[in-house]
């Protein structure tokens, strides 16, 4: 009962009972019940830590790149020679460079 096939010209041979039939649920997918596709990536998304890591590792220079020069206080370029090289305050976070610039606003 060996049937014979071609996939991409190399003959595959196999047994017709070999194979055995699926129990849908409703007509949907075997595998994920009747989750959607997203849904069911999600939720393989959060049960995986390591991934989770990853995103974070990942989206996170993202977001700051994307959204940084609105997130700095002050302008990068941005010189004020009063504060030349000081140390974290409240108006700057980090302190200032040797050229009186904010080293938050620089980094971000």
């Amino acid at each position: 009962n060996a049937t014979v096939k071609r996939i991409g010209g190399t003959p595959v041979s196999y047994q017709a009972t070999s194979f055995a039939y699926a129990s849908f649920k409703d007509g949907g997918d075997p595998v994920a019940g009747n989750r959607g596709l997203w849904r069911d990536t999600g939720r393989r998304l959060v049960r995986n830590r390591l991934t989770l890591i990853g995103l974070f590792i990942f989206s996170f220079p993202l977001v700051l790149a994307i959204f940084g020069p609105y997130i700095a206080p002050y302008p990068f370029m941005e010189q004020n020679l009063k504060r030349i090289s000081e140390l974290p305050s409240a108006d700057h976070w980090l302190g200032t460079d040797q050229l009186g610039r904010d080293v938050l606003s620089r980094i971000l």
